[in-house]
């Protein structure tokens, strides 16, 4: 997906956090990039995962899926 692409699906932030995470991420080798010429503008460069970062992703996901479920709980024992 390329940064625009998640860069406009997502609210605006301020201070222009996404380039840098996404340098931050190539450098400790979560991420790789690869560059291609564009028919409209200047070359785009385009991100996938590496095998570290899809291991990163998916323990996030765990650790993700259960802070939903603990609130779940929390909520339902509080406001049943």
């Amino acid at each position: 997906m390329h940064p625009c692409a998640v860069e406009e699906s997502q609210p605006h932030r301020g201070g222009g956090a996404l380039y840098p995470l996404l340098t931050r991420l190539k450098n400790t080798e979560l991420l790789t990039y690869r560059w291609e010429e564009s028919k409209s503008g200047p070359p785009r460069k385009y991100y996938n995962l590496t095998p570290a970062g899809e291991a990163i992703l998916s323990e996030l996901d765990t650790a993700w899926k259960e802070q939903v479920k603990a609130v779940k709980q929390t909520t339902r024992e509080i406001c049943p």
